[in-house]
């Protein structure tokens, strides 16, 4: 049998259609390589190198059915969050800035999928990437009125009993059941629930999260601080580039007469003040720009790693219901139970076709039971495995997020000292009294800028340019950022 060609997927060219209400944008979404599934795609080729093809047209909301989708399909699966931004006012909810923005964690979204262990192979993914418009949207009524088990087969959302009658009184029980569950067990902390041989694991894993989520928001805060003091220092520092220039160094007074050599004094005193307000205006737009990039870069990734805290909180959370439900079974047998030996007891008060009725009930009631049983475990050792793949991954991202962050600031460091060391000269050659300095006239201009600094998407080809004896020079070494990762 051949082997899956991996997928690629992109989400592009958004598209506005409809007007007022019905106003909507859609996204094209490209696939290529073996979609999973045996729906028949809509639009699908063969490229000129044999790769399949295809794709399909969906709107955000689509992608949010799909992302809730997957949490039924896959309960206890550590699925990527789609960050929502909302915007109440049409003409910015249909903005490029947010359009763009969307179909950039669309995409994200998309490309996490289907790299997901868990996921590839669910009922709602191939619907999502294979079928038309009109068969998509049949599809998702359809897919909403099924229930999954934790094992991904489709069951039925009732369990069997004897009537139509005794369903909907079942359905109510179950409902205030659940509720009562629920409630005791906000009460005790979750100790009243069933659990499983994996309860300790588990217990250390919401632990773990809980520690985790407060000390990323810590570091969130500590990052957008960081910046802020960049942006503070730049505005001090310009203003100190400005203080220095109104200084009065080598001016005398107009009503005296100046010799030449005073003259020329003068005029090396304001060209040299000039050079430091002009290269102060340089530091202070390299530190600004260094403040925005460690907010693209650094703030950015702490809140990826932020939603993945949230992710493995949704998955535990459905562990959580889980044990409410299988919990809620129990209690519905013991509950039969008693109402059947009632029913028995004395021999002959009760007619046959009501004992039978109630035999069947704690059957329904047993089987319910067994199956909430089993999605409890079959969950409890799905988020046991997403765990541990989300930790390494974690981990691989911190150290990937701490080395971009010194790469950073060793670039923007050494154009700064760069800055700072074509000022040297000028401050050196200048002298009170000396003719040979080698000062220019007044007017000349001041020296030139440096090039900015190149933008987030170019950093690599940035910090190319950073000699090994500059990072010889930095504070911030290998062994640093291995330390910083291990903390995390």
């Amino acid at each position: 049998m051949a082997s899956l060609k991996p997928m690629q997927v992109t989400v592009t060219d958004p598209i506005e259609s409809g007007e007022g209400r019905t106003r909507t944008t859609t996204y094209r979404v490209d696939i290529r390589g073996d979609i999973p599934g045996s729906i028949k795609s809509p639009e699908r080729e063969v490229t000129s190198s044999g790769s399949n093809f295809a794709f399909v047209r969906r709107r955000y909301s689509d992608f949010q059915w799909l992302y809730t989708r997957l949490n039924v399909e896959r309960p206890g699966a550590i699925i990527p969050i789609i960050p929502h931004k909302m915007a109440l006012k049409e003409e910015k909810r249909f903005s490029d800035e947010l359009v763009e923005d969307r179909r950039e964690h669309l995409e994200t979204f998309l490309k996490k999928v289907l790299v997901h262990p868990e996921l590839l192979d669910t009922h709602c993914l191939s619907t999502f990437l294979r079928c038309e418009d009109d068969t998509f949207e049949a599809a998702k009524k359809e897919r909403d009125a099924e229930f999954f088990s934790a094992d991904g087969s489709i069951v039925s959302q009732e369990l069997p009993v004897a009537n139509n009658g005794a369903q909907r009184k079942e359905k109510i029980r179950t409902m205030f059941a659940k509720r009562g569950v629920r409630i005791k067990s906000r009460v005790s902390g979750g100790k009243n629930l069933q659990g499983t041989a994996d309860e300790d694991t588990i217990q250390e894993l919401e632990t773990y999260t809980s520690g985790l989520e407060v000390l990323l928001k810590s570091l969130c805060q500590e990052a957008i601080s960081l910046s802020k003091h960049k942006r503070d220092t730049a505005k001090t520092i310009h203003a100190l580039g400005n203080n220095i220039l109104a200084l009065p160094l080598g001016r005398t007074h107009e009503s005296e007469m100046q010799d030449d050599e005073s003259e020329q004094e003068a005029a090396q005193a304001v060209f040299m003040l000039r050079h430091i307000q002009s290269t102060s205006e340089n530091i202070a737009d390299m530190l600004y720009v260094s403040a925005d990039q460690d907010s693209s870069e650094f703030e950015k990734s702490m809140e990826d790693l932020k939603r993945t805290v949230s992710a493995i909180k949704a998955a535990m959370k459905k562990r959580h219901d889980a044990q409410i439900l299988y919990t809620t079974r129990l209690k519905q047998i013991s509950f039969r139970q008693n109402v059947l030996d009632k029913v028995r007891n004395p021999p002959g008060s009760s007619t046959e076709e009501k004992i039978y009725q109630c035999e069947m009930e704690l059957r329904a009631a047993e089987q319910g039971a067994d199956q909430a049983r089993d999605e409890l475990h079959i969950i409890s050792k799905r988020i046991l495995r997403e765990v541990e793949r989300v930790k390494k991954e974690m981990h691989d991202h911190v150290r990937e997020m701490m080395m971009l962050y010194a790469k950073l600031q060793i670039a923007h460091n050494s154009q700064m000292e760069g800055e700072w060391a074509k000022l040297m000269p000028h401050l050196m050659s200048f002298r009170k009294g000396d003719n040979e300095s080698g000062a220019t006239a007044p007017n000349s201009p001041p020296p030139r800028e440096p090039p900015p600094l190149p933008p987030s998407s170019s950093l690599e080809d940035a910090t190319e340019e950073i000699s090994i004896s500059d990072s010889r020079e930095t504070d911030i070494t290998e062994t640093d950022i291995t330390e910083t990762v291990e903390f995390i």
